[in-house]
């Protein structure tokens, strides 16, 4: 039985206790201590199994052992040849002939030939450029005659494009022909008289213009009279000059009308 005592201390000095334990009860806590340090050590075998420090510390997987799988089958024994049983009594033999004869001193290698250019060599490469340069050709006059072609081809396609039909000259109702005339009127060095003179022309049903030109002797504002009609019915239009107190103008241009 499990018995504390508490003895007295004397004055002074520390107090101090004293365990009694019985045979069964010692028994009881040795069996206790080894049940716990067997569940401590199983314990750390599952944790140390699951671990691994080389996945942390990379230098660690270098000098770790490889894991064996438990489904790897153990390498076959090898069993040596009959030849290499003799492999012995051959190297005895062949370590006492040399032995008994001289090493002989080796022998210089030749030295290859300088080879020369052969004639043969210069043929050759005479009738490799002879070839491109017959073939440079051929595709030269090949390309031309493409684009020869091609170009015969677009004249032969305009050729036949119809060709548009020249309009016939006007005329009017008694055959004769219609032209459109431009007549000088007058010219002036100022604008104002001959915007006032293009004014009056205009009153009277003419179509006018005015041009400017640059000369020696300065600029010159020409008043211009635009007219369509056939050469009969121009007498019409220098009447009209006239009513305006304009003398014979001037004709610049003639053409068929369209």
């Amino acid at each position: 039985m499990n018995q504390m005592k508490k003895v007295p201390a004397r004055k002074g000095e520390p107090k101090t206790y004293s365990y009694t334990f019985a045979l069964p009860q010692l028994v009881g806590l040795g069996a206790g201590l080894a049940v716990a340090l067997t569940v401590f050590f199983v314990l750390g075998i599952l944790i140390g199994r699951g671990y691994r420090p080389e996945a942390e510390v990379p230098e660690l997987a270098r000098i770790m052992p490889v894991p064996v799988p438990a489904n790897a089958t153990a390498p076959e024994p090898q069993v040596l040849k009959p030849e290499e049983l003799h492999y012995m009594e051959q190297l005895t033999q062949t370590s006492g002939a040399a032995k008994g004869q001289k090493a002989e001193a080796p022998k210089p290698e030749p030295k290859p030939e300088a080879k020369t250019p052969a004639k043969d060599d210069k043929k050759t490469k005479a009738e490799a450029d002879a070839k491109a340069k017959a073939d440079a050709e051929a595709k030269a006059k090949a390309v031309e005659a493409v684009r020869a072609s091609e170009k015969a081809k677009v004249q032969k396609a305009e050729a036949q494009k119809p060709k548009p039909e020249a309009k016939a000259p006007a005329r009017d109702q008694n055959g004769e022909g219609v032209f459109d005339y431009v007549y000088q009127a007058a010219a002036f060095k100022d604008r104002d008289p001959a915007e006032a003179l293009r004014r009056r022309i205009e009153g009277t049903g003419l179509k006018t213009a005015l041009e400017t030109a640059n000369e020696s002797s300065g600029t010159w504002y020409r008043v211009m009279v635009i007219y369509r009609g056939t050469p009969s019915s121009t007498d019409d239009m220098r009447e009209k000059l006239r009513s305006v107190g304009l003398g014979r103008p001037i004709m610049k241009s003639k053409k068929p009308a369209r």
